[in-house]
């Protein structure tokens, strides 16, 4: 497998520190810029072109939600990890509402860092213990719209569903069915919008509680 090569961005030394020390232990993985604010993060991975993106949420000059809505549509691609210190619904579902592949609290960095930027290279997601328990509660609590087309999802959709809830990238999906990736994209599309949320983190929380895939 090649090098996957992050940048991070914090505003904390000790805590770039922290990080990129567990970085710089595991094979395969290197951090390839550090910043300390949002600007300066925006322009390391626009001119490293990064495979994982690690930023904090506050930050000076731009904060992590600007950074974001400013580098996922020039980089799409782009695996975007939020480490965090903070779990407030206000942050965690506007960063997944923006696209971002992980959401990590900083109390769990350490331990999980290395696995989240592993995971997120496969195509999967990854969300701290605490953050990931809140987004089942929101999708319990029925605070995310109610689905009113889940009975009208064709076979196609619920085979593309079944793979998206198994963690599978749309590229491993459209290899798997035989179909291609632009397909799958816009399978997932209207997954997005029969089931009523607006990321894959949603959409597999609302696929396992309603039942609507067969695991």
């Amino acid at each position: 497998m090649d090098e996957i090569r992050v940048v991070l961005a914090d505003d904390h030394p000790i805590v770039r520190f922290g990080v990129c020390s567990a970085l710089q232990r595991e094979p395969g993985i290197k951090v390839v810029g550090e910043a300390a604010d949002g600007s300066q993060a925006l322009k390391f991975v626009e001119s490293m072109q990064p495979d994982v993106f690690v930023l904090d949420v506050q930050m000076p000059e731009m904060d992590g939600l600007s950074v974001v809505r400013e580098i996922r549509p020039r980089c799409p691609k782009l695996n975007i990890i939020v480490l965090s210190a903070y779990a407030y619904d206000r942050y965690v579902f506007r960063m997944l509402a923006e696209g971002v592949n992980g959401y990590l609290l900083k109390d769990d960095a350490v331990d999980y860092v290395v696995d989240a930027i592993r995971a997120v290279t496969r195509g999967q997601t990854w969300l701290s213990p605490q953050i990931a328990d809140k987004v089942v509660q929101h999708m319990i609590e029925g605070k995310s719209t109610a689905c009113t087309h889940e009975e009208q999802l064709t076979e196609r959709e619920r085979e593309v569903l079944r793979l998206v809830v198994k963690g599978y990238s749309n590229q491993e999906a459209a290899d798997l069915l035989l179909i291609s990736e632009r397909t799958v994209r816009f399978h997932v599309s209207n997954l997005l919008s029969k089931v009523g949320v607006s990321t894959r983190i949603e959409l597999t929380s609302r696929a396992i509680q309603r039942g609507l895939v067969e695991m």
